[in-house]
């Protein structure tokens, strides 16, 4: 979402953006290894599900040798992590042209972002080696904000159809 607009009134020209954007996902959960890892790793005989195991999933069989791959179907549906962010950003500014070339300006902005995360794992058993005894859940909240604040008298001349004079002056806080 955007908006903006600018107006102009004889020596004053004033204008302002205003946008919204939003960001979220439903993260790869996994063992501590990737995916394709998890996937190209499991032993061809596993079984996707098994009512018996804590979670309804199967996974690697005692005595295989292939015990550290995880049943990545598993760890998606039962790991809940997920992300997201919104930003908004705002900004604004007046101009004034006191005189033919001297134009002052002030400007003044604020972007805000407000992230969120959580990560829930429920208890499992996943096949032979991927269990998990204690359900546990974690959440976090952040939120930034940048201030911009600028004032700026920029004068330009032409003197005489072949030089130009340009001469600028600001000040910025951040």
């Amino acid at each position: 979402f955007r908006l903006n607009s600018d107006v102009t009134r004889g020596k004053f020209k004033m204008g302002e953006s205003v946008s919204y954007s939003r960001w979220s996902a439903d993260l790869e959960s996994n063992s501590g290894f990737s995916s394709i890892y998890q996937v190209t790793n499991m032993e061809p005989l596993a079984f996707l599900y098994d009512e018996n195991n804590d979670g309804g999933y199967g996974g690697a069989i005692s005595g295989m040798g292939m015990s550290d791959a995880g049943n990545q179907v598993a760890f998606n549906k039962l790991i809940d992590n997920t992300s997201s962010t919104d930003y908004i950003a705002a900004s604004g500014y007046l101009q004034y042209e006191p005189i033919k070339g001297l134009i002052v300006k002030f400007n003044a902005s604020r972007n805000m972002y407000f992230s969120k995360s959580r990560l829930f794992t429920p208890t499992y058993e996943i096949g032979a080696a991927k269990r998990n005894t204690m359900a546990s859940l974690s959440e976090s909240r952040s939120q930034t904000t940048n201030d911009l604040l600028e004032l700026t008298a920029n004068y330009d001349k032409t003197i005489a159809e072949i030089h130009n004079l340009s001469l600028l002056l600001g000040l910025s806080q951040e």
